[in-house]
């Protein structure tokens, strides 16, 4: 039986914020008092929670490798990385040259992209890194992150390749301890292929929480709803950006080039026969996976709208109400939308 068909009370339990995730808390600040205790609950638990550290965002390909190589050079002892596809020379060697001189190098490559991950697979376990491919009972491990010295993580929709380079995505560091730590409990239980117990946290994780998360997001909707995203194929997604926009709400969706991901024929003209606002664009390709809420929440990470991507993938997101986060997101979605074209 696949492990993650379990009952949605149980989902709820351990997203929940009992004892276990209490004692998370504890780990993380032995010194809480119990109204602090109450209040990092709150935070820790909930997808729109506070950090104690500010995200760092940013946006491809503007941004390219540069966040990726902070990361990586940065580490002093031990890096985890899982990224759907590993193809680039510069993070392939800085990622060997960590592992050759002597850090504890962990790494789990999409066992369906051999074809793209296979040079890497072989270079950094040549080197001394541990690297696996990812667990048969995900349908794709598309999460892409880094965990440097349990102290620092790094979440993007890009994948190690050319993308970075040419193709539209935002990432974001991390600094917060609560999602290095569930980040760090996430890539050792899928090292180890078993199921991670999560007690509560703010990421957005497939196939954990992340479709009852994104469908609290786009509901939550009450001004406007903008999404920019690689694609838009699950009817329950589909059926809830469509009902913001009957409720009042100012809906705006990009997608990527039909001509590229087919689904996005029918998505696009869907929208527009109901009297959505819905476009596409080419270049750069839209790879990414964004939603804006009201101008004071965005999404952003790895997680399609698809419903493989939601229920059946190995995924990872993040949602932020920092205002640099907006606007970053805003800015970008506003210009591509202003080339984009109409279905």
């Amino acid at each position: 039986m696949n492990r993650w068909l379990i009952p949605s009370l149980v989902v709820a339990l351990l997203l929940g914020c009992g004892p276990a995730a209490d004692a998370e808390l504890y780990e993380l600040d032995p010194a809480i008092s119990a109204e602090e205790l109450e209040l990092r609950r709150r935070d820790f638990c909930t997808m729109t929670g506070a950090r104690t550290t500010p995200l760092e965002t940013f946006a491809h390909p503007e941004a390219g490798e540069t966040p990726y190589l902070s990361v990586i050079n940065g580490a002093t002892r031990s890096l985890r990385i899982m990224v759907y596809e590993f193809n680039s020379g510069v993070l392939r060697e800085a990622v060997r040259a960590k592992a050759a001189a002597g850090l504890d190098v962990r790494v789990i490559l999409d066992r369906t992209q051999v074809s793209d991950n296979q040079q890497t697979f072989d270079v950094l376990k040549a080197a001394g890194a541990q690297v696996q491919w990812s667990d048969p009972v995900f349908a794709y491990a598309h999460a892409k992150f880094i965990v440097a010295d349990d102290s620092v993580a790094l979440v993007s929709s890009s994948n190690f390749d050319r993308f970075m380079r040419s193709g539209r995505n935002f990432g974001a560091i991390d600094r917060d301890l609560g999602d290095v730590r569930t980040l760090a409990k996430i890539f050792d239980a899928d090292f180890a292929h078993v199921a991670p117990t999560v007690t509560c946290t703010r990421l957005v994780l497939s196939p954990i929480d992340s479709k009852e998360r994104h469908l609290e997001l786009i509901n939550a909707a009450t001004k406007t709803l903008e999404l920019e995203e690689i694609q838009l194929s699950d009817r329950d997604v589909r059926d809830a950006v469509y009902a913001r926009a009957q409720a009042g709400v100012a809906v705006r969706v990009l997608l990527a080039s039909p001509t590229w991901i087919d689904a996005n024929d029918y998505a696009g003209r869907w929208l527009k026969d109901r009297g959505v606002p819905a476009r596409w664009r080419a270049s750069p390709a839209l790879h990414v996976k964004a939603i804006t809420v009201d101008g004071k929440t965005a999404y952003l990470g790895s997680v399609n709208l698809s419903t493989n991507s939601l229920t059946n993938n190995r995924e990872v997101g993040l949602v932020t109400t920092e205002a640099d986060d907006l606007a970053l997101v805003s800015r970008t979605f506003e210009s591509d939308w202003a080339t984009a074209r109409d279905f």
